[in-house]
């Protein structure tokens, strides 16, 4: 293998175990991101996940329009479910350091009471605000904790929501998989009683049987990380630094269902301690190499290592301008580079707002740190730049 990918590749062991295995245990895939016996539905995406808590929202409130507050630092991508139910986003500016600009959301306040407030945990770090907390708490607003950059709960992790997202499929060797976890002890102590009341149950069913699931999207991704496994890449992905996705729909969305693919790996060869560790090390492989190339001298800010597992490794430049030469350089040696996120409008429509998120989308690239990177490879893909 002489390329870097983007996406971790399974082990072949762990492909014919799971491909040979007669059942997938949903309830035991779900154990890794459990802390005290919550109740967890397993998705397809993270969209999903949101959705169905929108979704049932609207059925408590016995409402038709309900309000969701989001962070400006927000993949558009991801709201395309929730969209589709006519509910009004309203995006809160962050801060540099990811946390809520506190300010601004009081101010929000004074506009409009949310029922719903999400926040995230970005790139794998704890950023909870107990502010925020106590504005959900205070407006009876359901608090989305959003760890779909995360790997595992941890401190600060999957501790404070009264909902946590998941999303497993971004860093582990799965074609799909989004976890949602309901926690009891919340700032809304949404209790197993409250959930039988209202049916979450039931309307769990009726989203994930929205669509059919497709047999050939799990053996596609199966396909192409069997290719990038032999070494057999016949083209290098690009990704362009200003890549804002197009407009999509619902029916464009993949099934809200997970393969069955997925659930038998999650089942047979999970070693997150080990992904946790693989992570780390790779986060520290980029600093190093990145700051040893005189290539890229001046054009990057230093990181200190990092005391968290992270999602991918995060490359700050001091301008916009030097991000866009920076990925480039990366993109022509072949490197896995991206940005993200891909912003709302309405998150572009006001920079005066949301100057720090549009700031941080032009001036931050993203190396991936998964366990498929080869330190040899990686080192020498720099040295070449």
């Amino acid at each position: 293998m002489n390329d870097l990918n983007y996406a971790p590749i399974p082990q072949l062991k762990d492909i014919t175990k799971a491909i040979f295995t007669k059942q997938s245990n949903v309830k035991s895939a779900s154990k890794n991101w459990l802390l005290n016996n919550e109740k967890s539905y397993w998705f397809s995406r993270s969209a999903w996940s949101m959705y169905a808590i929108v979704k049932f929202r609207l059925l408590v409130n016995h409402s038709t329009q309900i309000n969701v507050w989001l962070p400006d630092y927000f993949c558009n991508e991801s709201t395309v479910a929730i969209r589709s139910l006519g509910v009004k986003l309203s995006f809160y500016p962050i801060l540099s350091n990811g946390k809520p600009n506190l300010l601004v959301c009081k101010k929000m306040l004074n506009v409009e009471i949310p029922d719903i407030i999400l926040y995230v945990n970005y790139f794998g770090e704890s950023l909870f605000s107990k502010d925020l907390y106590t504005i959900a708490k205070n407006n009876n607003a359901w608090l989305i904790e959003d760890s779909a950059h995360c790997l595992k709960p941890g401190e600060g992790i999957g501790e404070h929501g009264d909902f946590i997202i998941y999303s497993p499929h971004k860093l582990l060797a799965i074609p799909d998989g989004g976890l949602l976890v309901i926690r009891q002890n919340g700032p809304n102590k949404i209790t197993n009683e409250f959930l039988d009341e209202y049916s979450f149950d039931g309307l769990y069913d009726s989203v994930i049987n929205m669509g059919k699931s497709s047999n050939f999207l799990q053996f596609k991704w199966l396909f192409k990380r069997l290719v990038h496994k032999f070494g057999l890449q016949f083209f290098h992905k690009q990704n362009k630094f200003k890549s804002d996705s197009a407009p999509r729909d619902l029916e464009s969305l993949t099934s809200p269902k997970i393969s069955w693919l997925s659930l038998k790996l999650l089942n047979n060869f999970l070693d997150l301690e080990l992904e946790a560790m693989n992570r780390k090390n790779i986060e520290i492989e980029w600093q190093e190499s990145l700051n040893n190339n005189k290539i890229f001298e001046r054009k990057i800010i230093a990181i200190s290592q990092i005391n968290y597992i992270p999602y991918m490794a995060k490359v700050l430049s001091n301008e916009c301008f030097n991000a866009e030469i920076i990925f480039a350089l990366l993109q022509k040696s072949k490197i896995p580079a991206s940005s993200w996120p891909d912003l709302a409008p309405e998150v572009l429509l006001r920079p005066d707002i949301h100057k720090t998120a549009i700031n941080m989308r032009l001036t931050c690239i993203f190396l991936p740190v998964h366990s498929s990177i080869n330190k040899k490879i990686l080192k020498s893909k720099i040295r070449g730049c």
